[in-house]
């Protein structure tokens, strides 16, 4: 790195955007290669370069920045802002007196961030608060992923009757939901009793669906809490999710296909031919896709139109993947088996 840029004097007059800005153009690259190569979105990327713009990169992306940028322009900006005044006499660096060194280190970063440390200041919050603020809310997105209305107080402090209060309207929800897939079991009677043996593999079926939904879904919202997806990445995580189905599919096929043949027939003694094992398999394959799939849009529909995303989890997911393998299932019967 060349340190020949700017003189101290030059960048200890300059606020962050102004030095992000001369990173920047000191690098060589146009703004749209460096927002490539760090991987932020378009419209996140120009903010973060355009100067005079309240909008800062995430402390963990800064090393990574710099290196992309291929100068020191940042790291010198921030070693002279973090420079201490040595006639002032040392202080201990309480968690609220840092928080006021880095209000002060990148100025004006908005008024959300300037109450805080207000209150911090006035004794009116304290750290602790805030990380309970923080656990309440991880809390509160775990309860709806299992498909429970949010709870105000601890577990043991809860009574029986608030506990069951807050389950009693999702389970309803969800049972009456599965009103769909008896709907459909009873449409395809004729086909299950001239093939009874197709019964015995349909709780394999839904739970596999379900649980590659579930996979799917958690992993978006994961993403979506932490601002790492956003809904116009709805493409691209798709098109990760169908190659992942493909690896998924693949292996739980195969491995389906020889525990048919080993265990269900020879050993077990069931009337498995080859033809019903491809009915299973091939159901199997297209069920993980569709589960892959609907895990994967449900949480960023949801995100776009308004919901919380934690409430397209495990539960509901489940239900709608449970529907979908069935009719898949019964659809390959009657096209293989000729029922």
């Amino acid at each position: 790195m060349n340190r020949n840029f700017l003189t101290d004097a030059e960048l200890a007059a300059m606020d962050l955007p102004l030095a992000m800005r001369a990173a920047a153009c000191f690098s060589g690259l146009t703004d749209r290669e460096i927002i490539s190569r760090m991987g932020w979105e378009p419209r996140n990327g120009y903010r973060l370069l355009a100067p005079h713009d309240d909008y800062w990169p995430s402390v963990p992306s800064l090393p990574r920045l710099c290196r992309v940028l291929g100068n020191d322009v940042l790291p010198r900006w921030l070693a002279i802002k973090s420079r201490v005044d040595m006639a002032l006499p040392c202080r201990e660096l309480t968690p609220e007196a840092l928080l006021g060194e880095l209000g002060d280190l990148f100025g004006r970063t908005g008024e959300v961030a300037r109450r805080g440390q207000r209150s911090l200041e006035d004794g009116l919050i304290t750290v602790d608060d805030i990380v309970d603020v923080i656990q309440d809310e991880n809390t509160e997105d775990m309860e709806k992923m299992a498909a429970m209305a949010p709870s105000e107080k601890p577990y043991l402090k809860t009574s029986p009757w608030d506990l069951a209060k807050h389950r009693i309207l999702w389970l309803l929800a969800l049972m009456l939901s599965a009103t769909i897939t008896g709907r459909i079991i009873t449409g395809f009677e004729e086909l299950l009793a001239q093939a009874v043996v197709l019964t015995a593999f349909i709780p394999m079926l839904m739970d596999t669906g379900g649980n590659c939904g579930s996979q799917a879904s958690v992993t978006v919202i994961r993403g979506i809490s932490l601002d790492e997806i956003e809904f116009s990445d709805l493409l691209r995580v798709i098109w990760k999710e169908i190659r992942v189905a493909v690896l998924c599919a693949a292996v739980l096929s195969a491995a389906n296909f020889v525990k048919l043949l080993l265990v269900d027939k020879m050993i077990f003694g069931n009337p498995i031919t080859m033809t019903v094992a491809a009915v299973i398999c091939l159901t199997l394959i297209v069920t993980v896709f569709a589960a892959k799939l609907v895990g994967c849009t449900l949480p960023l529909l949801a995100k776009k139109i308004g919901f919380d995303p934690a409430v397209m989890a495990s539960p509901f997911i489940s239900t709608i993947v449970d529907a979908i393998s069935l009719i898949i299932y019964f659809r390959f019967a009657s096209l293989l088996l000729g029922i």
